[in-house]
């Protein structure tokens, strides 16, 4: 007997569904598990297990036009990261002004701040503009 054997929820909202492991994964595996649980969501099929035990979680916000915000991590989680749109402004490229499709990412974390403060610099460095990354401390 499983008390919560589904997870019910209004059409059309958001979920945070939970990739378990996901560190162990290759990125085709990876793939692979977001479909499925998608398609679990869409037909309204997720149970507790996938929503439950998230560590962090990314929010990619910007696939609805919203350019940074202020998230809030979801307990048990120790972060999350909004993905804001990704808009044409000027930038310097190699030394000249040019325009460059820039999104911001806007990191929340809990009290324990530096895991997350390197995962946004390695996450800046890896973009190459560290100047669109928000930090923020719950």
């Amino acid at each position: 007997f499983q008390l919560y054997s589904r997870v019910t929820l209004a059409p059309k909202c958001v979920v945070c569904s939970i990739v378990h492991k996901a560190d162990t994964l290759s990125v085709d595996e990876l793939s692979v598990a977001i479909t499925a649980l998608t398609e679990r969501a869409r037909n309204g099929e997720l149970t507790m297990a996938d929503v439950e035990g998230g560590t962090f979680t990314a929010s990619n916000l910007g696939m609805y036009g919203i350019d940074s915000g202020f998230p809030i991590p979801r307990a048990p989680a120790g972060a999350i990261m909004l993905i804001g749109a990704a808009r044409a402004r000027p930038a310097v490229h190699n030394h000249e002004l040019a325009i460059r499709q820039i999104a911001t990412f806007s990191l929340t974390f809990d009290h324990i701040g530096q895991p997350a403060c390197k995962l946004n610099a390695d996450a800046a460095g890896s973009t190459g503009n560290y100047r669109t990354f928000g930090i923020y401390c719950v």
